[in-house]
């Protein structure tokens, strides 16, 4: 919400940048991770809503380089696989795919039964 004064300040000019800030915040990086190599142990914090979800995979993914920091314990390319193998990680799925199915039972008929809205043919023009 924007007070109609500042609206006023700025000559009534509604241009949207005026009044939102849509700048990303800024890439930090670690100085020290990229001189003694690691990965910042807050660089892996800042994903604990998947750790959440499975917390071993943490744990099989990095392992220990020396305080705030940790290595990969998995080779690069080995990532995506580990992570799809891993038995957290394939139990949730198995679980959302459960959760889906039910979803789909349950919604399939009404939404085929649904059917878009006509589009008036005065709305409609020859390319």
């Amino acid at each position: 919400m924007v007070a109609v004064t500042e609206i006023e300040k700025n000559d009534y000019n509604l241009n949207l940048p005026r009044y939102i800030d849509s700048q990303t915040p800024e890439d930090m990086q670690d100085i020290e991770g990229h001189l003694k190599g690691g990965i910042p142990v807050a660089d892996v914090d800042a994903l604990e809503r998947y750790w959440k979800v499975c917390p071993q995979l943490r744990l099989a993914l990095f392992k220990a380089n020396r305080p705030g920091y940790v290595d990969l314990a998995v080779d690069k390319a080995a990532i995506k696989t580990s992570i799809f193998g891993h038995p957290e990680f394939t139990a949730f799925i198995a679980g959302m795919n459960v959760h889906f199915a039910a979803w789909r039972e349950k919604s399939a008929a009404t939404l085929k039964g649904s059917r878009p809205a006509a589009i008036p043919s005065s709305n409609c023009r020859a390319g």
